[in-house]
């Protein structure tokens, strides 16, 4: 659907999470919560980076080492009321600054734009709760990331994201225990809920 060329790659993030859990003393995950946090979010990103790179991109991702990483906040957890967990921050790409706006066409689609990223690519991507921990990276990689809720089922409602965002690439962004949405993209793609 996106130019006649699609090259589709599943890409398993929890071999990077492991391996970054042995080098880094902070947790990469919140207690009280089900999502990973800034650091976890960052190690996902570096290994998507590869990933990414290897398609023509430049998308720069440096190893994470425990100098970038710093506290940031206090957040509140969504699992325990009036939990609060250190949301912490990683130094990437400090001097670049993002603006998000909702899109005129589809208020359901968030746009990012970050100048001198040195990338002038267009990146859509389908995102769910986890995403907010990449969007940092994501943003200051690419010149132009649209952010779209996950889980459009109707092949016309795809199509009219990519005619808005007219993208380089396209990522869907899936948490393991949705994995079972995959089982259905040969119908969606297919056109069986249009």
């Amino acid at each position: 659907y996106l130019n006649n060329h699609t090259d589709v790659k599943l890409l398993n993030l929890k071999p990077a999470l492991l391996q970054a859990k042995s080098e880094v003393a902070e947790d990469l995950y919140y207690h009280k919560d089900t999502h990973w946090n800034f650091i976890g979010g960052y190690v996902g990103f570096e290994r998507l980076a590869k990933e990414i790179n290897k398609l023509g991109f430049n998308v720069n991702a440096d190893k994470l080492t425990p100098s970038m990483i710093s506290f940031g906040e206090l957040r509140n957890m969504d699992m325990e009321a009036g939990a609060k967990e250190w949301a912490y921050d990683i130094s990437y790409r400090k001097n670049l600054h993002t603006e998000c706006t909702k899109n005129e066409e589809n208020e359901a689609v968030t746009v990012c734009k970050t100048k001198g990223t040195g990338n002038p690519k267009r990146l859509l991507i389908f995102v769910d709760s986890f995403s907010e921990y990449l969007m940092p990276y994501l943003n200051k990689s690419f010149d132009t990331v649209y952010y779209v809720p996950a889980g459009s089922k109707k092949l016309s409602e795809i199509k009219s994201y990519v005619e808005i965002a007219k993208p380089d690439l396209v990522i869907d962004e899936l948490v393991e225990r949705y994995f079972s949405r995959y089982i259905n993209y040969p119908r969606v793609f297919g056109g069986d809920y249009d």
